[in-house]
């Protein structure tokens, strides 16, 4: 399984690359994303990578694969989704949630405490609302 998904963006990734930088670049993005949860886009949309997966999503918005199903036109944060015939729509899918991660290092539980890290994470999506919060703080000086 792991092999034919390998090969299968192997395929995808290095179909369309004319220059050899961006045939090394997409291939060590490809063994990455075999090995991480999560990988980085280097040069985000304007980069090799950022490039292949906008025409992949935009070849799949244009055969019919990212219109909202069920939910009359709209994503899960009740925003109009755009149409594929309106020509300034996106190419990408409605998001279906945001996430918001707030991350601190203050001292804690009084001023004079030594600086800890602090951390806040938020989902928002149509039908829920998710907060959880990981604080720390100095037990050395109560």
């Amino acid at each position: 399984m792991m092999v034919s998904r390998f090969q299968s963006l192997k395929a995808k990734f290095s179909s369309e690359v004319a220059r050899d930088d961006e045939k090394e670049e997409l291939a060590r993005f490809v063994d990455c994303i075999m090995e991480k949860p999560e990988v980085k886009v280097i040069g985000a949309a304007k980069g090799p990578v950022g490039r292949v997966v906008h025409r992949m999503f935009a070849a799949a918005r244009t055969r019919g694969r990212f219109t909202p199903a069920g939910n009359g036109g709209e994503s899960a944060l009740g925003e109009e989704a755009p149409t594929p015939a309106t020509p300034t729509s996106s190419d990408f899918p409605p998001p279906e949630g945001r996430e918001f991660i707030l991350r601190t290092e203050c001292p804690r539980p009084a001023p004079y405490s030594q600086v800890s890290p602090h951390r806040m994470y938020c989902v928002l999506t149509r039908e829920e609302f998710r907060l959880s919060a990981a604080f720390s703080e100095d037990t050395a000086f109560h």
